[in-house]
């Protein structure tokens, strides 16, 4: 579905997995059969049938969708080098929102300050450092890439939400969930049992009744 939406883009994670098994030496099924099929008749039908319908269709999607998308400037899509400092850094530091440092003391912690350090703890590291390799590999594409939009580095949010949540578990040890847990537990106890929570609250209501009126 990915593939009948967006295209090849969406092909950039599989490539992450692809270069981590061949990195970690590890053998696994490269296609399953019914995978494939699927794949084929879902993923490759309706480009299939458009291009039947309009030829000459199937060659512009390949030269100017894809080839003239990323090595030119023909689309006027920010090709400029500052670019991707500009849409993508805002994008994956201040979207993260309080997040962010637990980001930063998972770098800190893991010592990844170069990209020694870095490659360096992904050869000797365990599975998570998938984590790492599912980020950059496609972050160099969208850079080096003449199209860039700051939405094309959203789904660069999913490895990065898991590097932030079990970061965040690490640093508050097993108790993380028990105090969240506890926190709902006692806010919703405050707010049945607290006779003044109507009063506390009616403050604001009017503010917001008023502010409407006018």
């Amino acid at each position: 579905l990915g593939f009948l939406t967006k295209g090849p883009a969406v092909l950039l994670p599989i490539a992450s997995v692809f270069l981590y098994h061949f990195i970690k030496k590890r053998s696994f099924i490269v296609l399953y059969p019914l995978g494939l099929i699927l794949f084929i008749f879902v993923g490759l039908s309706w480009y299939y049938y458009i291009s039947k319908l309009h030829p000459g269709v199937g060659s512009y999607w390949i030269n100017e969708e894809v080839i003239e998308r990323i090595t030119t400037g023909k689309f006027h899509r920010n090709p400029e080098w500052y670019a991707p400092f500009e849409f993508y850094l805002p994008v994956l530091t201040i979207g993260l929102g309080p997040w962010l440092f637990f980001l930063i003391r998972r770098i800190f912690r893991k010592k990844m300050f170069s990209l020694k350090q870095s490659l360096q703890f992904f050869i000797q590291g365990d599975s998570r450092s998938f984590l790492l390799l599912w980020f950059i590999l496609p972050l160099i594409v969208y850079v080096l890439s003449k199209s860039r939009l700051w939405l094309y580095v959203l789904p660069l949010y999913a490895p990065l939400t898991i590097a932030v949540s079990r970061e965040f578990m690490l640093f508050n040890e097993n108790n993380a969930i028990k105090n969240i847990l506890n926190f709902l537990k006692i806010s919703e106890s405050a707010w049945h049992n607290n006779r003044n929570a109507n009063r506390i609250f009616s403050v604001p209501r009017k503010i917001i009744s008023l502010s409407w009126i006018s």
